[in-house]
């Protein structure tokens, strides 16, 4: 299986750059517009589900107007499952999911089940670093060559002095490593950790295109050199770390990692083939080596108190990362104006306002996130058939476009 984890595609970026904005829901500063009236404002939330927020410690249902809206496009693209959720900085608005855990099987998808998130996961390795950094276990700006001491005679002098800012915004320059290095070094001695400094051991030593932080390379390597960063600084994995700094603060209850669904079973979605062939649990996902840059997976209600977070920290409010370390992270440090940023995001301008996002795929899944922190609201949508370019990417931009419109206004 070939590893691909990517930004948001061009294609869908344009769009919302071209969409008209027309009649908005929210005001030019951001902040709801005000209804004239009670019964107007119970009028427009019966119109528009995003609008509803749901009510803490209520179980989550699908809402039939989201269903009415993703299932026509999970047909037209004939995808097994389409998800989508509705989010706010206070937590979850409106959620939907559509269609079959697995193509040849009657077991319907829930708003509960979980998905596999791909690079969506850099997110949440940025937050793991930024909040080590906030404890005071490294700095931003500590040279790689003191991050892996035993390695500074190997760096050329370009990579000894990249830090991490170069490192989470994909400018160190180091080249990836190929799906079968990644297998092999999975399969190599040692534990996890131990794989994962083996691999930073490599990457540090191969020759960067340029200059690192001035030219943007996306590479799964720099998340998993990002990770072997964390683990030597606290005698933890990636994985305990997440668990503790991530998914317990946030009560991420359904979050793991890799293949969402039992070995022979279909009790979570299976993945699913660019071209829609049900793919064995047991070979759908890449090697946990790789987790810190695309293998978690989660629902997208314990996915959207992630986004929340994040909602609230682009803002600089209350979140797992303090205030002033907000400020840096959600910036493109290399770019003029808009490009990948150290928060693990892809920040751009749209006809809505200010925007972050991101989308993954294994291959066999597609996750995409666009976060509006000016508005206060994000869109996710996910489905377990991959791409890229494929059925399950082509139908997440195309409700995440139907989302968007839900939302604004078109």
């Amino acid at each position: 299986m070939i590893t691909r984890h990517f930004p948001p595609n061009s294609v869908l970026l344009c769009a919302l750059l071209l969409l008209s904005p027309g009649s908005r829901v929210w005001g030019e500063e951001g902040e709801p517009s005000k209804p004239r009236s009670t019964a107007q404002s119970k009028k427009a939330q019966a119109k528009n589900p995003a609008k509803n927020p749901v009510k803490t410690g209520s179980r989550v249902q699908a809402d039939p107007q989201i269903n009415a809206l993703l299932e026509p496009i999970r047909k037209k693209h004939g995808v097994p499952a389409l998800a989508a959720a509705i989010v706010s900085d206070r937590g979850l608005v409106v959620i939907g999911a559509v269609g079959v855990r697995k193509h040849g099987e009657d077991a319907e998808v829930t708003v509960e089940d979980k998905f596999h998130l791909g690079s969506d996961t850099k997110a949440m390795t940025a937050t793991v670093i930024a909040c080590l950094v906030q404890s005071g276990k490294f700095k931003w700006d500590t040279p790689l060559a003191k991050l892996f001491p035993e390695q500074a005679a190997s760096m050329s002098p370009g990579i000894a002095q990249a830090n991490l800012v170069h490192v989470l915004s994909h400018h160190t320059s180091i080249p990836d490593l190929g799906p079968q290095t990644w297998w092999e070094l999975q399969r190599s001695e040692g534990d996890i950790a131990q794989k994962r400094r083996e691999a930073a051991r490599r990457v540090l030593a191969a020759k960067p295109t340029s200059r690192p932080g001035t030219a943007f390379g996306y590479a799964n390597a720099n998340y998993v050199l990002a990770a072997s960063v964390a683990e030597s600084a606290t005698g933890k994995t990636w994985e305990e770390l997440i668990q503790t700094t991530v998914f317990d603060p946030l009560d991420m209850k359904t979050a793991g990692f890799g293949p969402m669904a039992s070995a022979g079973r279909t009790d979570q979605p299976w993945s699913h083939s660019a071209a829609g062939e049900p793919i064995d649990p047991e070979r759908s996902d890449n090697p946990p080596i790789l987790s810190p840059a695309g293998r978690v997976h989660c629902s997208l209600p314990d996915w959207s108190k992630f986004i929340a977070d994040q909602l609230r920290a682009a803002v600089s409010g209350e979140s797992l990362v303090n205030p002033p370390m907000n400020r840096l992270l959600f910036r493109a440090p290399f770019e003029k104006k808009h490009g990948y940023a150290t928060a693990g995001w892809l920040t751009a301008d749209t006809t809505y306002g200010k925007a972050v996002a991101h989308a993954g795929s294994n291959t066999n899944n597609y996750a995409t996130a666009w976060l509006y922190p000016e508005k206060a609201r994000a869109i996710l949508v996910v489905s377990n058939q991959g791409g890229p370019d494929g059925p399950g990417q082509k139908a997440c931009d195309e409700a995440t476009q139907a989302l968007q419109i839900q939302i604004f206004g078109r």
